[in-house]
C-alpha cells in the first residue's frame, strides 16, 4: 500500500527541518508510521525513533524516495530525482522567493536505502525484509502472494502451498507428486473437474489440472497455482491422451497462472480437447490415460 497516498495533503507536506538519521539506522514499518532503530549500539539495546512514514516519500509526487535523493540548498526540502528535474530551474518548490538549487545528498540515500520493511504477505509465510522503496515492487513478485479457494462458499486464501493443504485436506482434491522434465501418467475419470499436482523440486509449485465437458468430448488443461504469475519462474506444458494402440492427441503450450484455481477456463486457457473414443469404461466413469510432462522454461 502507497502510504503517501492515503492522504490527499502529502503533496503539499513541507519538511521544516532536515531529516539527519545516523546512516546505520535500521527502519521498521508500522501501521502509519515508521520504526528506525539504531544498529551496533554498545549503550542501548535498540534506541527506537518513531516518524511519519510519508518523511520517506517524496513531498512533491508522493512516490517513495529511492536513491538518489535531492536536497535543497537550504538543506530544509527534499525531493526524488524526477521531481526536481522538472521543477522550474531545479530550484526547489518550498522555500521563499524560489529557494536554491537541489543537490544529491547521499546522507538521504543511505536513510531510504537502510528502511526496511517486512513483505505485506508475511501473514502467508513471506520472511523477506525489503527497503521500504522496493517493497511494492517486492510484493508484486513474492511467491507468498495469496491464492484464493474457488469453492463455493470457502473464503479460504492463503499461499500457493498452504493452499495445497487445504484442498487437499478440507475439499479432498487428489494430489499427484510430479518431477521437471519427467513424464507422469494419469488415469482421470471423465468426471473428476480436478487434480492437484505438487513439483516434487526445489520451488515446490502447485499446478492444477482440470476437466471440463467440451460436448461429448472433454478439455484437459494445466495451470500453475499462483498471484504473480508473469513475475516467477515460467513453465511449459506437453500433455498427452492416449488411445488405443498407438494413438494419441498432445498439447504442447506455455502453462497459464491463475490466482484462483477452479474449473476451467476454456475461453482464455489452452486445453487438450480429448473426443470420447479415447476415453474408456461406462458412462460417467469413463477414463481418459493421460501423460503429463512439464518443464521450467529457459
Amino acid at each position: 500500500m502507497e502510504l503517501g497516498n492515503e492522504n490527499a495533503t502529502v503533496k503539499k507536506a513541507r519538511v521544516e527541518e532536515p531529516l539527519l538519521l545516523p546512516p546505520n539506522v535500521q527502519v521498521k514499518q508500522e501501521g502509519g508510521v515508521v520504526a528506525a532503530a539504531a544498529e551496533g549500539d554498545t549503550r542501548k539495546e535498540m534506541d527506537i525513533i518513531k516518524f511519519d512514514a510519508t518523511l520517506l516519500h517524496c513531498p512533491v509526487c508522493s512516490d517513495r524516495l529511492r536513491p538518489p535523493v535531492f536536497l535543497c540548498a537550504a538543506g530544509l526540502h527534499i525531493a526524488c530525482s524526477c521531481c526536481q528535474g522538472k521543477l522550474p530551474g531545479k530550484r526547489c518548490h518550498s522555500c521563499d522567493h524560489g529557494g536554491g538549487s537541489y543537490v544529491r545528498s547521499p546522507l538521504m540515500d543511505k536513510v531510504v536505502c537502510s528502511a526496511r520493511v517486512q513483505c505485506a504477505h508475511r501473514q502467508h509465510g513471506c520472511t523477506s525484509c525489503v527497503a521500504y522503496f522496493e517493497a511494492s515492487d517486492h510484493e508484486s513478485a513474492c511467491p507468498r502472494a495469496p491464492c484464493s479457494c474457488t469453492v463455493p462458499g470457502c473464503g479460504f486464501a492463503a499461499s500457493p502451498p498452504n493452499l495445497l493443504g487445504h484442498l487437499a485436506s478440507t475439499h479432498a482434491w487428489p494430489v499427484h507428486s510430479i518431477r521437471y522434465r519427467t513424464h507422469l501418467g494419469l488415469a482421470v475419470r471423465a468426471s473428476e473437474p480436478r487434480a492437484l499436482l505438487v513439483a516434487a523440486e526445489e520451488d515446490g509449485a502447485v499446478f492444477l489440472l482440470s476437466v471440463a465437458a467440451l460436448g461429448t468430448a472433454r478439455a484437459v488443461s494445466v495451470v500453475c497455482v499462483r498471484a504473480n504469475g508473469d513475475a516467477g519462474q515460467q513453465y511449459s506444458l506437453k500433455l498427452w491422451a492416449h488411445g488405443s494402440g498407438d494413438r494419441a492427441v498432445i498439447l504442447d503450450s506455455e502453462v497459464t497462472s491463475s490466482v484462483a484455481p477452479g474449473e476451467i477456463n476454456v475461453d482464455a486457457w489452452e486445453f487438450l480437447a480429448v473426443p470420447p473414443t479415447m476415453m474408456t469404461g461406462p458412462g460417467p466413469d469413463k477414463e481418459m490415460v493421460l501423460t503429463v510432462c512439464i518443464d521450467e522454461a529457459s
